[in-house]
């Protein structure tokens, strides 16, 4: 199955950032089936904004400004920043940047996340839709939702038996297993458009 196929609670974190230049459009970071039938994307929209759009009532549509959700007139979205999102009880949705609170928004129903077809995607949407210009890297995930303190920890560039509720890790250390999961539970297919997309933040690219 699925990693997040029918979870309630889950978190999922990655550190991201667009290509210089890149200045409007959707860049995905990561997204797991289908927006409108037990799916949810996050990701970048423009330079300046970041969208999350989730199976709610239909399929439904957020959006916050980077600048003002971080209170930092200089943030950048070029830069390496990490983005943690998590989903608490099917309906409390909240993303940190850097290890911080900075957007959250409450459903008033729970979220649809069953999909017989649900597909976790790095870099893209379902449909090969909405590509990250830019780059990705120490992805995440864990069927359980974190708090801040806990977060604080999950962001650090731990090995997986230190987290020992990580059900993925994909840190993209090793380009010959570019899909390996270091936990060794839901292996990636890496397609040639999201090797050129994955990058390691310890290259200093």
């Amino acid at each position: 199955d699925d990693m997040l196929d029918g979870k309630e609670n889950f978190t999922v974190s990655a550190y991201a950032k667009l290509d210089k230049g890149i200045t409007e459009g959707n860049h995905t970071i990561f997204s797991n089936g289908w927006d409108n039938a037990g799916g949810l994307s996050f990701g970048f929209s423009s330079n300046e904004w970041m969208y999350l759009c989730a199976d709610v009532t239909g399929g439904e549509w957020l959006a916050f400004n980077l600048k003002s959700s971080t209170s930092d007139s200089n943030f950048s979205s070029y830069d390496w920043h990490n983005y943690t999102l998590s989903l608490e009880d099917g309906k409390i949705l909240k993303v940190y940047i850097d290890g911080k609170l900075t957007f959250s928004n409450t459903f008033t129903e729970k979220m649809n996340t069953v999909n017989p077809d649900s597909v976790f995607n790095i870099g893209g949407t379902y449909n090969g839709g909405y590509h990250l210009a830019g780059s990705v890297d120490e992805v995440k995930v864990l069927c359980r939702t974190l708090t801040v303190e806990e977060i604080a920890e999950l962001i650090k560039f731990d090995e997986p038996e230190e987290q020992s509720d990580l059900v993925a890790l994909y840190d993209f250390d090793d380009f010959g297993k570019v899909g390996y999961d270091s936990c060794g539970n839901y292996p990636l297919s890496v397609n040639e458009f999201a090797k050129s997309t994955i990058s390691s933040k310890t290259d200093g690219q």
